[in-house]
């Protein structure tokens, strides 16, 4: 019996002295939601948030994202509103959200010097009118007289428009990815949450606070090979991806430009990857988009945007270049390379 007892004894004592398990930390809530094709990736790192509060949230996320996306369709306002201008100069009457989008648009025009235009379409439609080759000089100089987002007028309250010129399009698609990931921004900050990543269709993204383990939001970035080649650490910040060359909307082999420059209306053709950084998502697409055009020029762009950084992938070279404020870029290892 004693026996018994001092066996029964040790077992407590050893039981007592175990070390407590290690509780498993939880990984952040994600949530993948289609939005007319494109992927919008949200990951929230809020582990009190309770489900049935993310369900409501990643609702009106969905509405959100949409509202702000179907504009960019045939049958959406900006659309409806290319077909006015076709008439003529105006004016034309804007939904609010779309008198917003021009003025934003229009932002961009004038921090990257006339560079980030949202009035390319007559290029557009020259360009596609010939197979997407290069337009005769008659036509190209054409185009250019009813480009230039300085010929519209907005009026103050962004409920009217009118232009100078007839037979204006606007075409702000470059934008387009900011915009949502603006919006979806906007919304979960009204909700108050904290810490948070966004990824809008792969080439627009957002992250706030922290992630796992208290550490920036990475987010996996290619060159102009599209090679991966490093990560991009965010920390309330918002990174847009642009490339110079697509493929073919054709479907023959080989990539084009789909990129204007609105001084010449060349289609930019340098094999050419450009990651920005800024702490609006509006401002990184107007950072890299201009920046595809500009290429080593860019800083003239980046100057204007306060704790804005360009990094660029061209030509032989391995190393990038890097323009403007300091970007969290980490190369990824030999054994990364399948990322």
């Amino acid at each position: 019996m004693r026996c018994l007892k001092t066996l029964s004894l040790l077992s407590l004592v050893a039981c007592a002295s175990a070390p407590p398990k290690a509780k498993t930390a939880k990984g952040p809530i994600e949530r993948t939601i289609l939005i007319n094709g494109a992927t919008l990736e949200i990951k929230i790192n809020e582990p009190d948030l309770p489900p049935w509060e993310m369900t409501k949230l990643m609702k009106a996320v969905g509405d959100a994202a949409r509202a702000v996306d179907n504009t960019f369709f045939d049958t959406g306002v900006l659309e409806l509103l290319n077909d006015e201008l076709k008439k003529g100069k105006g004016p034309v009457k804007l939904h609010p959200r779309t008198g917003r989008m021009i003025a934003d648009a229009v932002r961009g025009y004038q921090l990257s010097t006339g560079i980030f235009d949202p009035t390319v379409g007559p290029l557009i439609s020259a360009w596609r009118a010939e197979g997407w080759q290069q337009p005769p000089p008659a036509v190209l100089r054409a185009a250019l007289m009813r480009v230039g987002a300085d010929k519209l007028l907005l009026s103050a309250d962004r409920t009217e428009l009118r232009t100078t010129v007839s037979g204006m399009r606007l075409e702000p698609r470059g934008m387009r990815d900011g915009w949502v990931v603006n919006r979806v921004k906007e919304l979960l900050d009204k909700r108050r949450i904290n810490n948070y990543y966004i990824n809008f269709n792969g080439s627009c993204f957002y992250g706030a606070g922290t992630g796992p383990g208290a550490k920036p939001w990475p987010v996996m970035v290619r060159d102009h090979r599209s090679k991966p080649v490093a990560q991009v650490y965010l920390s309330d910040q918002s990174l847009s991806l642009s490339v110079s060359l697509v493929p073919r909307p054709d479907g023959r082999p080989g990539k084009k430009g789909h990129i204007y420059d609105p001084r010449d209306g060349f289609m930019v053709s340098t094999p050419r990857s450009v990651l920005a950084v800024a702490p609006s998502p509006l401002d990184a697409e107007i950072l890299s988009t201009s920046s595809v055009v500009l290429g080593e020029n860019a800083d003239v762009v980046s100057m204007k945007i306060a704790d804005s950084g360009i990094v660029i992938y061209q030509g032989k070279s391995e190393a990038p270049l890097r323009i403007g404020e300091p970007v969290d870029l980490r190369p990824l290892k030999r054994f990364d390379d399948d990322f």
